[in-house]
């Protein structure tokens, strides 16, 4: 058992969610395309939670805070995301698109 995470992209669009896990030894494990958002509140984590025990490995995910399903719904994401509360932006939304983290 490789002891670096499984990773886990998604990117919540209008019309749909895309989904790409990956590990890095075995290069792309997973791509799928779900609805635009979970049906149940619970699903993220019990997708997340799945996925990982499945491969017997930690996963990391990272969710696409530039994803256009993200810009119009954020609130959605938000409370979706496992472990924060609406009150919260997701500590793992990055943009991906190019954007940079600040200087430190």
């Amino acid at each position: 058992m490789s002891s670096l995470p499984l990773w886990l992209a998604l990117e919540p669009e209008l019309s749909c969610t895309k989904l790409l896990l990956s590990h890095s030894s075995d290069g792309t494990l997973l791509k799928a395309r779900l609805s635009a958002t979970p049906a149940h509140p619970g699903a993220l984590a019990m997708l997340l939670e799945s996925l990982s025990t499945w491969q017997g490995m930690p996963l990391d995910a990272v969710l696409d805070a530039d994803a256009e399903g993200v810009s119009k719904h954020p609130e959605c994401w938000a409370r979706r995301w496992p472990g924060a509360s609406a009150c919260t932006t997701p500590p793992s939304a990055v943009p991906s698109r190019g954007a940079r983290p600040p200087a430190r």
